[in-house]
This record gives C-alpha cells, structure tokens and sequence, in this order.
C-alpha cells in the first residue's frame, strides 16, 4: 500500500457546538481565578484561545464533511466529478486545516507560558486531537479528494481520540478543585457507519515500492549538482493517486541539512509501471554529502474530467530542457474556476523519466488556455522519447 493511502447514504451531520461549555470564562463567576500566578494565567488564556479556535476549525471541517458526503453520486465511493461547489468544499477544509493547526500551536504555547503541571497532560491530549483532525484532512489536498471509505476511518479515528479539556474543567484542576462530567468538544460529530455501499476490501489498490535509491552528483552541467536517484514500481493492481517524492539532506557529518528539493512529483503511476524519479537539491549543495528518500501518496487515481479537453500537444527538445506546450479547452459549458494539466514523460521503453504540471484560473466557456511545462532532462536528454498529458477543470 502506499505510505499515506491516501463519499449517498451516511449518517447526517450538523454542526458542533458545545452544550454548557463555550470555552470562555468570566473571572467574576470564576472564584479562585484570581488567585492564579502570572505565567497559569497567560498559560490559561492562551488555551482558552485554543480552545475556542479548535470549536470553529470543529464546525468547519463538519460543513466540509457533510458537502463532502451529499455530493457523492448514489452508491458510490469516490467523486467522479467536480460537484458545482467543489471550490466552497476545498475552502471549507484548508480553512479547517490551517484553524486546527493554529489551534495546535496555541495549545503548545500554552503549556510552555505556564508553570503548573496540570497543563501538560490536557495540552498534549488537545495537540493529539487536532493531529488526528488533519491527518483526514490531509486528503483534500489531492485533486480528487478523499473515498468515502477511507475518510470514514480517519474519521472515526479521530473521533476515537479524546478531546480537548474545556478550559474551566482545567482551572478546576489547576485549583485542586473536583471536576464534573462535560461535553465533550466532538460530541456533535457522529462516528460513520459503512454502509451497502462501502467497497470491498478486495478494491484494486496501488502498492507504491522504491526498488532502488541512491545519492549521487550529477556532473552534466556548469556546477555539480547533488541527487537523489530512485526507481519506483507499482506493484499493486490499481493506479495510484497524485504522488510526491520527500527528500532529506544530510551533511559529510551525517547531520539534517534541510527537507525538500527539486520538484518530483507524478499525477499516477499505473499497474506495473516504474519511475526512475530524481531529486536535486535546491541549496546548500556543497555541504551535502547523503540523503533518504521517502514517497508521499494519497487518494485514488484522480478521476477523468468530461470538463475539458486537450489539444496540440507538443513535446519539443532546446538543449538538455524539455518543454510541452498544448490547449486546454473548456468544454463544461461555463466558467472554469480552476484548471491543471499534469505530464509524464517516458523513454523508449515506457518507463517514466519525470512529472510535471501547468495551472491556471477563471477560464470562460468555450476558451482555449494556452499551458506550457518545462522540465530539465540533464544527462538524461537522450532517453526522452514520448509524454502523456492529463486536463481536470473546477466549475
């Protein structure tokens, strides 16, 4: 299976509040409050500001949820196609997701403004419960967003994690007071029931595997230029979702240079295919003596798009770059909020040499977007014999 792997009949969902727990307090009805040191009561207030945030990061990711859930087609498990509000559904969740995250660096100031013990343990459980939230979210990022089975059970898992103390049960500890029972922030949030519909286990799936990887310097050009090469191979018997290569830096002394790199990245690799992928460093270059490799891959194949079409394609060779330029056409009908076209380039043997994409947005009815991709062969020019180009387009 890939490394991170990476939706009508579910149980309706509303939005969350918190009954008898806003999360805020009133000093004047908080008796002992005032008797807090400096440092619990900067610590307090900053975790009531978490707290509250993660309640909206909470009502955004349910809204985003249940689109989510109505725009799947009956008895299916992926979107086939954009829905009409695919764009307030990607809002809803980067909203949620950077709320969360935000919320997960107020906590952690929290316990680190405070001197009372008590704010470890419900800081820590607050960060965990957060985590989980964006490990579902972390599936919108891929164009064709989540299945409904997958984010079903990153759902529950999060729902599974206990959440976040509400800030007055937290005074109450800090005061050596007996806390009573609360709400917890996610009661709202129901777990999901796979249904009739849910696919079965034994649904082609992609299983993503490095064959071989090793850290070398190309000399081809005006300066050396460290990579990392690697051949990866579908070895499962489905196509896979968008995938991206995630590299580390290390120095002579075997120390963490930095995280990243040169674009490697692959709208999907097929049953059996393999990708003899590269990645060069982007700085530091002559410090670097090592690196690891790892593929990070979501989702499911993104699904075909009857929105635009492809016309023109052109592969042409300057050099040691490449270049494919082509027409993307919108033939949904009406505006084009957002469109991408993703390449694959292959040698004389079909293996794949290297990814890349072109985006653009607000694209009328009927009109033609000129894209262009460029990508450096090196010494691997002479390998370059033929591209395939993928179009998608958000209305």
């Amino acid at each position: 299976m890939n490394r991170r792997t990476a939706i009508r009949s579910v149980i309706p969902v509303g939005i969350v509040t918190i009954a008898g727990c806003t999360g805020s307090l009133d000093t004047t009805e908080s008796r002992g409050r005032s008797d807090l040191s400096e440092h619990d009561e900067q610590g307090l207030q900053k975790y009531e500001e978490a707290y509250n945030l993660s309640e909206d990061a909470l009502a955004e990711y349910s809204t985003g949820r249940q689109l989510f859930f109505e725009n799947l087609p009956e008895g299916e498990s992926n979107l086939e196609n954009y829905p009409s509000d695919w764009q307030t559904l990607s809002d809803t969740m980067v909203s949620a997701s950077e709320d969360f995250q935000e919320a997960a660096d107020l906590f952690e100031e929290s316990r680190q403004l405070s001197e009372s013990p008590e704010f470890n343990e419900p800081s820590i459980r607050a960060v965990d419960w957060i985590e989980a939230h964006l490990e579902a979210l972390s599936m919108y990022r891929d164009l064709g967003g989540p299945s409904r089975g997958r984010f079903t059970q990153r759902h529950n898992e999060a729902k599974r994690t206990e959440s976040p103390l509400p800030p007055e049960q937290l005074l109450n500890q800090i005061l050596g007071r007996q806390t009573e029972s609360y709400t917890p922030l996610d009661e709202g949030s129901p777990m999901e029931t796979p249904t009739e519909t849910e696919p079965p286990e034994e649904a082609p799936t992609s299983d993503l595997q490095i064959v071989n990887s090793g850290f070398s310097v190309d000399d081809s050009g005006d300066e050396p230029a460290p990579y990392v090469g690697t051949t990866i191979v579908n070895r499962g018997d489905g196509p896979s979702g968008p995938a991206e290569l995630v590299v580390r830096w290390y120095d002579d002394d075997g120390n963490f240079l930095y995280e990243g790199g040169g674009q490697a990245e692959l709208v999907s690799l097929a049953v059996e295919e393999t990708w003899e992928a590269r990645v060069y460093a982007s700085k530091e270059q002559a410090s670097i003596r090592d690196a690891e490799i790892e593929i990070d891959a979501e989702g499911y194949p993104i699904p075909s798009d009857e929105n635009v079409e492809v016309q023109n394609s052109e592969l042409q060779i300057n050099g040691t770059t490449i270049t494919i330029t082509g027409q993307l056409v919108n033939t949904s009908g009406q505006e084009l909020l957002s469109a991408s076209v993703y390449s694959k380039i292959y040698d004389g043997d079909g293996v794949v040499l290297a990814g890349g994409h072109d985006q653009e947005t607000s694209i009328p009815a009927e009109d033609a977007w000129q894209f262009e991709i460029q990508w450096d062969a090196r010494d691997r020019i002479d390998r370059v014999s033929e591209h395939e180009i993928f179009g998608y387009g958000n209305t």
